[in-house]
This record gives C-alpha cells, sequence and structure tokens, in this order.
C-alpha cells in the first residue's frame, strides 16, 4: 500500500496544532488537578459525561497517565456511571491508538518497539494464542496502557478483536 506523504504531513500537522492548543490553552493543567478537573467537568452539566469521555479519548492516544481522570470519573459520575464514561473512552482511545499504529505511525512505532523483547513476545503470543496473550497484557502489563495500544497495531491481530477484547480486560 503507498502511502500519500501530503496526507501524512496533513495529519502530523493538524495533531501538532491540537497539542499546541491544548498546551496554551492550559488544558492540561486540569489533568495536574483533580479538583479543577471535577468543578470543569460538573459545570458542563449534560454535556459533562461527553467532555469527559473525549477528554479520556484524547489523553488515552497521547499516553499521559489517566489516573487523575480516572478518579475524577469515580468522583463525579459515581461508581457504575464512571466506570461506564471511563470505559467508553479508554475504549475509543486505545481503537485510535492502534488505527494510527496500524495505519499511519507504523514505521516509527516499529522503529521504536519493533525489536524489543517484549514486542516480540506479544507478537509471537499474538500469532499463538489470539485474543489470550490480549487478556494476559492487559490483566499483568508489559508495557505501559498507551504503549500497549499502539504496539497492538503492529501485530496480527484484528482490530474488532483488539477493540472489544481490550475494553472488556482494561
Amino acid at each position: 500500500m503507498k502511502k500519500n506523504p501530503i496526507k501524512i504531513i496533513g495529519i502530523i500537522i493538524v495533531l501538532g496544532v491540537i497539542g499546541y492548543g491544548l498546551v496554551q490553552s492550559g488544558a492540561l493543567e486540569y489533568l495536574k488537578d483533580r479538583e479543577k478537573l471535577e468543578t470543569l467537568i460538573k459545570s458542563l452539566g449534560i454535556w459533562g459525561p461527553f467532555a469527559y469521555i473525549g477528554l479520556y479519548t484524547v489523553v488515552t492516544i497521547t499516553c499521559i497517565s489517566v489516573l487523575p481522570l480516572t478518579l475524577a470519573g469515580g468522583i463525579i459520575f459515581g461508581a457504575v456511571n464512571g466506570v461506564i464514561y471511563t470505559a467508553l473512552g479508554a475504549g475509543l482511545g486505545l481503537s485510535l491508538s492502534f488505527l494510527i499504529a496500524r495505519y499511519i505511525a507504523r514505521k516509527p512505532i516499529e522503529e521504536k518497539f519493533g525489536n524489543t523483547k517484549a514486542f516480540k513476545s506479544i507478537n509471537e503470543g499474538v500469532k499463538n494464542e489470539g485474543w489470550f496473550i490480549l487478556a494476559t497484557t492487559r490483566l499483568l502489563p508489559v508495557f505501559p496502557f498507551g504503549i500497549q495500544n499502539y504496539v497492538y497495531g503492529l501485530t496480527p491481530i484484528s482490530f474488532v478483536q483488539y477493540a472489544l477484547l481490550s475494553t472488556i480486560f482494561i
């Protein structure tokens, strides 16, 4: 499959502009201060869950720690809704990360992780044991959560199987 360099450059520019906007707007400060984040999400009323899911998706894609956001979700929305909204945001984020690795940024991710012992073990495990290795690495992470999302995009596992099982096992 031939890559379109203009499309790739365009995607990189869009992601760069979004990242720059997040930094300049001070939005990242909310991830450092759980109480500030809670206040912001609560102030959005009915749009709060959507903002939370969207923010969780973006944080998952960037590999920033989701712990403050996860805690805030439980406190703001309660245990049941917090788990549901967190799973939706994480599921969207891990799915997008997988697709980015598989179709957009495969080469740099392969260069970074493709020759590591952990990746080779995961790749071999996916070939031989499929979903079981995915469940194992989610429950006993070899790589941090965010990095796993990109690394699995390099393996032969199908997108649907990856997205569904990852969301369940996290």
